[in-house]
């Protein structure tokens, strides 16, 4: 009954440390999953940051230099065909840089919109989480009133067993005094069957010692008549010696036979012996540890079941304290954790903004650039156009300049003639 009551109470420790670990278990995992998330989506935002601003960084960089090459290009050009190249190239520049902010445009709102939308599910996701732990508490609760109402079934149970053990007990007593009775009657009729077969081996013995005793006297009888010689008597002579000889080989197997049997009676009256006498003795051992069990099972009291089962139930009450403490301890766990989420989301907003501000700030001091670039190339283009002016106005003077000369060459001319 001992062994009983202290299975019982394993199998409930063992039940309620696999109820505890899968707990434990499910919070560590829990906890895991967040940080994990949490981590991955901090690490792509810094990446995708970190890339986005690196292709801005190089964009103003290409920007940057095609700028100076127009710079050095409209220093060094100063006709017309130069400044149609320029004007085409920084209309080719201007779309692209266009294109660029579209595309730049595009991709922060696309990174802000997949930030909202991954806080948003990280947000969800520790709701969700929060419902999953509230649903496992109360499975937790209906576990442990199922062990406490499962404790009181069990008592009641035990006490229906110690009254089966105890019929049971009594049963195979009396199958094991049967049992006893039986062997016992095994065992005289065993040795009523030793009885008749050595009664049969003194019978044998009587008739070997008779069978000999003849054969001693037939063959006294034998020499006898062996000792007056006639010829007419040596065919019986030699027909006794065989005769004679089939007489002490039919002795000898007897003898054999006789020996065999001695050693084969012992031999089995032994082995019986000892058979009987160890199963005897194996039944007096089970008897006794049966009524040694039953009187042992009888000092187990109803007093000492119940202060067992109040103390599973004292047990039980504090580990679902335990376990309520612990609830408690990773609620308040999650709630920080879901501040700090909270808070990283609005850090991460700010970053958000500061970059875009910045990101508003360089593109506007581009536009700035590249609109003085414009006022330059158009004072260039006005320039050009008066300088083509005066070389208009020259090349007049010069034609105007030229037909003088050759009208002044001419009356040059026929005056000499």
């Amino acid at each position: 009954m001992d062994q009983l009551v202290e299975e019982q109470e394993r199998k409930w420790q063992s039940e309620i440390q696999t109820i505890r670990g899968d707990h434990e278990k499910a919070l560590t995992q829990l906890e895991a999953n967040h940080a994990k998330q949490l981590a991955d989506t901090e690490h792509d935002f810094q990446a995708k940051l970190k890339v986005a601003e690196e292709e801005k960084e190089q964009t103003v960089r290409e920007l940057q230099d095609r700028i100076a090459d127009l710079e050095k290009t409209l220093d060094d050009s100063r006709n017309v065909s130069n400044l149609r190249r320029l004007e085409r190239q920084i209309a080719e520049n201007q779309n692209e840089f266009d294109e660029y902010k579209r595309q730049a445009a595009q991709e922060k709102e696309t990174l802000e919109r997949r930030y909202r939308d991954e806080m948003h599910q990280l947000q969800s996701g520790n709701d969700d989480t929060a419902e999953v732990w509230l649903g496992k508490n109360r499975a937790a609760q209906q576990e442990i009133d199922r062990l406490q109402a499962s404790v009181i079934d069990l008592e009641r149970k035990n006490a229906a067993k110690l009254q089966d053990i105890k019929d049971e007990y009594d049963e195979q007593i009396n199958d094991w005094a049967a049992k006893c009775e039986t062997q016992e009657t095994e065992m005289d009729s065993q040795a009523h069957q030793i009885e008749s077969l050595l009664t049969q081996i003194d019978d044998l013995q009587n008739s070997l010692e008779a069978a000999t005793k003849r054969l001693e006297r037939n063959t006294t009888k034998k020499q006898q008549q062996m000792m007056e010689p006639s010829i007419s008597d040596e065919a019986s002579h030699r027909l006794c010696e065989e005769k004679l000889n089939i007489q002490k080989q039919e002795v000898d197997e007897l003898h054999r036979r006789i020996s065999n049997l001695k050693q084969s009676n012992e031999a089995q009256l032994n082995r019986l012996g000892h058979e009987k006498a160890r199963e005897l003795q194996e039944l007096r051992k089970e008897m006794q540890a049966v009524q040694d069990l039953l009187e042992t099972t009888k000092h187990v009291s109803e007093e000492r079941l119940s202060t067992i089962a109040q103390q599973h139930k004292k047990e039980i009450h504090v580990m679902h304290e335990q376990y309520q403490k612990l609830v408690d301890i990773k609620d308040r766990e999650l709630e920080d954790y879901s501040y700090r989420v909270k808070a990283i989301a609005a850090a991460k907003q700010k970053e958000m903004d500061r970059v875009r501000e910045e990101s508003n700030e360089k593109i506007n001091e581009i536009e700035g650039q590249i609109e003085g670039y414009e006022t330059r190339i158009h004072q260039f283009e006005r320039q050009t156009e008066e300088l083509q002016q005066k070389c208009v106005v020259q090349h007049d003077e010069n034609a105007q300049l030229a037909r003088l000369i050759q009208q002044l060459q001419g009356e040059l001319h026929r005056g000499g003639v």
